[in-house]
């Protein structure tokens, strides 16, 4: 297999995993929630830069299920770290929209 194929098994098998994580969430199955939504960000941190929005999405997604749990200060962490990637994309676009606009 090659790097091109493996990484898109891997962008696969985030979707999958990220689609199982909000089935779950609406489902009120928050521990087997946090389970593959850990796995999710797993793979998201295997394939993706540490700036992009996918890494945010299952950070955010671990977060919101550790808070339906009430584990408030897990969550704020990776709430955190989502934000800090969403700032620096939104940065990023800001910079080129005006280097565009010039």
């Amino acid at each position: 297999m090659t790097t091109v194929e493996s990484l898109r098994v891997r962008e696969t098998l985030w979707n999958e995993l990220t689609e199982q994580v909000l089935d779950l969430y609406q489902t009120g199955e928050y521990e087997q929630g946090v389970e593959v939504a850990t796995k999710a960000l797993q793979v998201a941190e295997s394939i993706y830069d540490p700036h992009h929005l996918n890494l945010a999405t299952s950070l955010t997604n671990l977060a919101t299920l550790y808070r339906a749990q009430g584990l408030e200060p897990e969550a704020e962490i990776l709430f955190r770290r989502a934000m800090d990637i969403d700032v620096t994309f939104l940065d990023e676009n800001r910079m080129s929209f005006q280097e565009a606009s010039a």
